[in-house]
């Protein structure tokens, strides 16, 4: 069977009837509501990276934990020994001029513990209230 050629004035002769597609008249369209736009709040925070050695601060915090765990003498009577959170954080500038707080966010502080709560087989314990975070240390002459 020969095929068509293309330069046939019958093959673009089907009628199609499009409506009103070519009319100036405008349809009422149902359209959402404009949703409602919240205020922008401008939000104080860092442009630029900030480097911070988390080897070294694992090293400064794991001292402080150790070291506040001595101080405190809290191997006493077999009660496990327990520090607060929030308790190391506050104390750590003061113990340590290295650390600058205003340098180092608390997420990163909370990073380097779950790293050395792997290391050294510290536990951490939520209080009832969730607004604490209770650092528990190991007793046993097997943990270095």
């Amino acid at each position: 069977m020969p095929s068509r050629h293309w330069d046939d004035d019958d093959l673009g002769n089907d009628h199609v009837d499009e409506g009103d597609a070519a009319s100036d008249v405008e349809e009422p369209v149902n359209l959402i509501a404009k949703p409602r736009q919240v205020n922008k709040i401008d939000v104080q925070y860092d442009k630029v990276s900030k480097q911070v050695d988390v080897h070294a601060l694992k090293e400064v915090l794991w001292n402080h934990i150790h070291t506040s765990a001595k101080t405190a003498d809290l191997e006493r009577d077999g009660i496990e020994p327990s520090l607060c959170l929030t308790k190391v954080l506050h104390d750590l500038p003061c113990s340590n001029r290295d650390v600058s707080t205003t340098e180092i966010s608390p997420h990163l502080y909370f990073i380097c513990l779950l790293h050395l709560t792997n290391e050294h087989s510290l536990t951490l314990r939520d209080c009832p209230t969730l607004d604490e975070i209770d650092i528990y240390i190991l007793t046993s002459p097997l943990v270095k």
